[in-house]
Formats: structure tokens, C-alpha cells, sequence
């Protein structure tokens, strides 16, 4: 009884406060006499089309029928043209009803870009009915979702990223990565922008790519060979804050001269497939460009975007390949020796050695059988003659158990083979800023053996520099068995550089390697001219080589790919250009190892390898 008279006390308090608002009671409105039009309430605001349609309808209605009528429109149209839409609207006699069709061109349209259109009645209107009617229309993308891919872009990222993979329903050959940039730039931006590469929130929200077939046109080269890939140019996101330029991804195609050549677009490919016949790894091989300015063309490398398709299970019939250095034979032969590395499912693999640096080439002829190559089963060591001077190139392909080609991967280096071209020079006195740098020591100087090319003067060599006579070096620290030189090339006195080259020195880290930044852009394609006025290059004056600052790298390259930065403070004084007496006390012995040198652990940060843009032309 209690329960009940508190809600009956509740309600009779209600109804005294609304009987209390009489100044805000609902007022009908007045009935709307004579005629008027309106959009019905129940209009899309979003009308999604189809490519294989050309029209679609929009209904108008009207509160008095009995004769035939048109009434005008206002139209307001985004579409630049796709779409035709009528200024009138015409009513049979007997139709409350009207129903005005748009046609639209669909080859106009690209998916998922969708134009305002607005559509205004101009004559009888009511304010309880829609006068105005706003809406976009377009195509939706037909894509549909696979799964979690794995994608990876070596060029700048350290991880894979697990991302959506979907098809297009209406070509199965199109494929697209959802957000992978906004996906990996979330988790390593901040380390990127330290390196001056700044995300700016513009990186494109897909990786599209399709799977050519022989026949497919891309621009005007009509396809021949089997597993090419094509994918869309897009935004990394990231802007060179030394170039004020954000960075795409281009497919070789894009550009023009030499990559004009189905030849050029070996190395975006699908490089493993599916029981089934689909994919399951896709690699793409970018030109990373800034409009305008220029970039680094890895269009010929393995491993620079990785896409896992969902559900594979990964093989590896990778392989890395190293130039460890030269040797001569009894008989005088020049032998390039390399260093190769095979994955865990590969059975075997051909190694070559070519003239110059057609990877593309030299893959189709191993495979073929018409350029000689060395067969090998397991990882080691390789040494194939070498007959002449300059530019040379190691290209390894493996296979399977069943002898099908899997995969290639190759390494470049510049080699002098003649054995009677050097004269000594006498003994240089050499600033180290490579090994103790990098092990937390300071730099060292000392006096090594120098030799210039007969053939080429300007072109130096040191004669074992990081062997016995190196002040940090013990017993053991070194490969003795043979001489090992750093080749410096001066013949450019304001365009000096050094490359890539083994010591034979080894901490326990592998092999170590010397370069030079200025080697590393010429061995991507820049001229020596580039690297010079990027400020790249060592100098010879008066007798002394030294280099600026940041221009040196080094590697292991046995065990990663990393490059590595060198120290400062490289110097090289050739024989006659200082006095008898070292300049510093303790050169050449054991006296200037440091207590901060630590031989078990290399502190030395990766190399910043993104200077320098290459030159190209983008076709417009």
C-alpha cells in the first residue's frame, strides 16, 4: 500500500508540471494548403555504383496529383563531368511520384572516390519536407579481405608487420596491403625521424600491386616472362628533412630511359608460391625517390619489400653472397674470392662471376646454361677467375631439391688482377678511424707499407694495414695465411673514395670490411660528380689523404648486411710527406692501446646510407 501511494504521489507531480508549461505547449502546424514537392525521408546519403551500370534513379515526390507537370532543379555537382543529372523532374498525371535518372561514365571513376552531388527544388517547397537532397556517389573498391599478411620494408624498418591482405573481387591478379605504413611508422617513427627521415602523416593508405602475365602491357612494353609483379607508386610518409622532399615507392616502369626494359623489373616478382598456384611471398623492388630531387635505386636488389601472404609457411632458398678479397695462382691467374651463404631449404645453388653488373643477365644465363657458373651444396667459400680490371659482379642463384630456380641475390666489387702492376712506395703513416673507433678505442697512427698502380696512377694500396703492424692488434686477431690490401683510389685527387674490401681482420664479429660512402653511391649508380658534391669524397692534398666527416662505413659483411659508421679522423700521409720521426709518440706499438678499447664489443652505430639521391627521370 506504502509502494503504491508513492507512485501515485510521483505521478500527480508530474502532471502538475506539465499542465505548469503551458507558454512551451506543443503547437500543430498549420496544414499546408495548394501544392508541394519534397525528397521522401528515406534518400541515401552515400549510393554506391557499379562499373558495368551507367545510371541510377533518385525519387521525387509531390502532394497533389491530376495533371502532368515538370518542376525545375538547382544542381550543385562535384563530378567534373561524370555525372549528367537533368534540371527537371516530370510527373505523369495520375503519379504522386517522379522518378529523374543520372548517368554517370565509369571510366571516369576510380574506386572508392566518391563526388558530391546536391539537388535543390526550386518551386513549391514545405518545411516538413526535404527541399534539398545532398549525396555522394561513387564506386566502393571490390576488395575483399584474406587475411593478415606479413610486410616488411628492409630499406627502412627493422621489423614485418602483420597487415590486411585483400583481392579484388573483380580482377583476382590486384592485391593490397591495408595501412602497412601507417602500421610500421607507428612503431618506428621516432627512430626514423632521429635519422632525418620525419613522418608527416602522408603516406599512402595501401601497397597495391598485380600479378603481370606474358602479354600484360605495362606502358608500352608488352610482358613475356612468368611471376612479375606491378604495384602503384606510394607515399612512404616520410619527408628528408636535409631535402625538404617526402619519399616514394616506384616501380621501375615508372621511369624513363633503361627501365624501359622488362629486363629492369626482374627483382619485383613473386618469389614463392602456394600449393594452390597463388603466391606466397611477393617481393618488390622500389625505386625510393623524391620528386624533383632524386633517390636510391634498389630496383635490381632482393629483399627490399616482403609481402607473406596469410597462412604460408615460409621457405628459406635465400642466399647472401660477400666479396672476401683476391688471390693469384702459381701460374699468375687473378681469383675473386667470395663468401656464400645458403638458406636452410636450399639444395644447391650456382655461383658467377661477370664482367660489370647486368644481375638480370647473368640470372637468365645461369639458369639457362649459357654463363659458367660453380655449383655448390652448402655455405662456404668460393674462387672463380677473374681476367680483368674494374667493375665485377657475383651472382648466385639456388634451388630446390628438384632443380627449379627459387631465388638470386648478388654482391658487386671493383677488382684490379694484374700481379706486376704495383710498385712500392715505402711506408705511409696511417690514421686508423675504422677498427678502434668502432671498438670504443681511439684512433691510431702508425707506419704501413704503400704501393701505387703502375698502370694507374692515383690508385693506392695498403699492404696489409690491420695485420701485425696494427697497434691494437694480438696474435690470433688476424688471417695470416695470406696478404690482404685496402685499395684507396686517388686518381681524382677531389674525388676520392675506398672500396668495399676485407681486412682480414676478425674480433670475433666476422671479417672485418672497410668502404667509403663515396664507393657506396657509386656502387648504386651515382657518378663520382654526385658524390663529390654531396661531400662525400676523400681529398688528396700535398701529399695527404683525409676524408670528411661520416663518410666512412665498415662491415661484417659475412654474418649481416648492416653498414656500419666509421670514425673520424682518417689519415693517410704517403712517404716523403712527413718527417722520419712518427708523428706521435708510440706510433707503430703497442704503447697507444687505449683502457676504453673493448675487442667483445662493437659500439659503432649503423651508417646513414640515405644521403645521397641518385639521379632519375620520373615519367609524367
Amino acid at each position: 500500500m506504502k509502494l503504491f501511494n508513492k507512485y501515485f504521489l510521483f505521478a500527480l507531480m508530474a502532471a502538475c508540471l506539465f499542465s505548469a508549461c503551458s507558454d512551451d505547449e506543443y503547437q500543430a502546424g498549420e496544414p499546408v494548403e495548394g501544392e508541394y514537392y519534397y525528397f521522401p525521408n528515406t534518400v541515401a546519403s552515400r549510393i554506391d555504383l557499379t562499373k558495368t551500370a551507367s545510371s541510377f534513379d533518385v525519387e521525387v515526390c509531390r502532394s497533389v496529383t491530376g495533371v502532368a507537370e515538370t518542376i525545375n532543379l538547382a544542381v550543385t555537382d562535384g563530378s567534373e563531368g561524370i555525372f549528367t543529372i537533368p534540371a527537371s523532374v516530370d510527373f505523369a498525371a495520375d503519379s504522386q511520384t517522379a522518378t529523374m535518372t543520372i548517368g554517370y561514365d565509369a571510366t571516369k571513376l576510380a574506386y572508392d572516390d566518391y563526388k558530391t552531388v546536391t539537388l535543390k527544388l526550386t518551386d513549391g517547397i514545405t518545411p516538413y519536407g526535404l527541399s534539398e537532397y545532398t549525396f555522394e556517389a561513387g564506386i566502393p573498391a571490390p576488395w575483399i579481405t584474406l587475411g593478415k599478411a606479413t610486410y616488411s620494408d628492409s630499406f627502412f624498418f627493422t621489423n614485418a608487420y602483420a597487415v590486411d591482405l585483400q583481392q579484388n573481387e573483380e580482377d583476382p591478379s590486384q592485391y593490397r596491403l591495408v595501412k602497412p605504413l601507417t602500421t610500421a611508422l607507428g612503431a618506428e617513427g621516432a627512430s626514423l625521424e632521429a635519422s632525418g627521415l620525419k613522418p608527416d602523416g602522408s603516406e599512402s593508405e595501401y601497397i597495391t600491386f598485380k600479378l603481370l602475365e606474358p602479354g600484360d602491357q605495362v606502358n608500352d612494353i608488352t610482358i613475356t616472362g612468368e611471376g612479375l609483379v606491378y604495384f602503384d607508386a606510394y607515399s612512404t610518409g616520410l619527408n628528408n628533412t636535409q631535402y625538404g622532399a617526402v619519399i616514394g615507392e616506384y616501380h621501375p616502369s615508372a621511369f624513363a630511359g633503361d627501365f624501359q626494359n622488362e629486363a629492369m623489373w626482374q627483382y619485383s616478382r613473386v618469389t614463392q608460391y602456394q600449393e594452390d598456384g597463388t603466391p606466397g611471398i611477393v617481393q618488390l623492388a622500389p625505386y625510393y625517390y623524391m620528386d624533383g630531387v632524386g633517390g636510391w635505386n634498389n630496383t635490381q636488389a632482393d629483399g627490399m619489400v616482403t609481402i607473406v601472404f596469410p597462412g604460408f609457411v615460409i621457405t628459406d632458398f635465400s642466399a647472401t653472397v660477400a666479396y672476401t678479397g683476391r688471390y693469384y695462382a702459381l701460374d699468375g691467374t687473378c681469383y675473386a674470392m667470395g663468401n656464400v651463404t645458403l638458406g636452410a631449404d636450399v639444395a644447391s645453388a650456382k655461383v658467377a662471376l661477370v664482367a660489370g653488373d647486368d644481375v638480370a643477365t647473368a640470372v637468365a644465363g645461369i639458369e639457362g646454361g649459357t654463363i659458367k657458373s660453380t655449383e655448390i651444396t652448402a655455405s662456404g667459400s668460393v674462387s672463380l677467375p677473374c681476367t680483368e680490371d674494374g667493375l665485377h659482379t657475383f651472382v648466385v642463384v639456388t634451388y630446390d631439391g628438384e632443380g627449379e630456380a627459387q631465388s638470386s641475390t648478388y654482391t658487386r666489387f671493383l677488382i684490379t688482377t694484374g700481379t706486376t702492376t704495383w710498385k712500392s712506395l715505402g711506408e705511409a703513416l696511417y690514421t686508423d678511424a675504422y677498427v678502434g673507433n668502432a671498438y670504443g678505442g681511439e684512433n691510431v697512427t702508425y707506419k704501413v707499407e704503400i704501393q701505387e698502380s703502375e698502370d694507374t696512377p692515383g690508385l693506392y694500396r695498403l699492404v696489409n694495414p690491420y695485420g701485425a703492424a696494427f697497434p691494437y692488434n694480438e696474435e690470433g686477431d688476424w688471417d695470416d695465411s695470406r696478404d690482404y690490401y685496402i685499395e684507396i683510389n686517388a686518381t681524382d685527387a677531389n674525388g676520392v673514395y675506398i672500396p668495399i674490401q676485407n681486412t682480414g681482420l676478425n674480433w670475433g664479429d666476422g671479417n672485418f670490411y672497410v668502404y667509403s660512402m663515396a664507393a657506396y653511391y657509386l656502387d648504386n649508380g651515382a657518378s663520382l660528380d654526385e658524390a663529390k658534391a654531396e661531400g662525400v669524397c676523400g681529398t688528396l692534398k700535398n701529399g695527404v689523404i683525409t676524408f670528411p666527416s661520416k663518410s666512412l662505413a665498415f662491415a661484417y659483411f659475412e654474418s649481416d648486411a648492416i653498414l656500419y659508421q666509421a670514425g673520424d679522423g682518417f689519415k693517410l700521409v704517403l712517404p716523403g710527406y712527413y718527417e722520419d720521426e712518427p708523428e706521435a709518440e708510440g706510433v707503430g706499438t703497442k704503447a697507444l692501446v687505449n683502457a676504453h678499447l673493448n675487442k667483445n664489443k662493437m659500439t659503432a652505430a649503423k651508417a646513414n646510407v640515405l644521403p645521397l639521391p641518385v639521379k632519375a627521370t620520373l615519367l609524367k
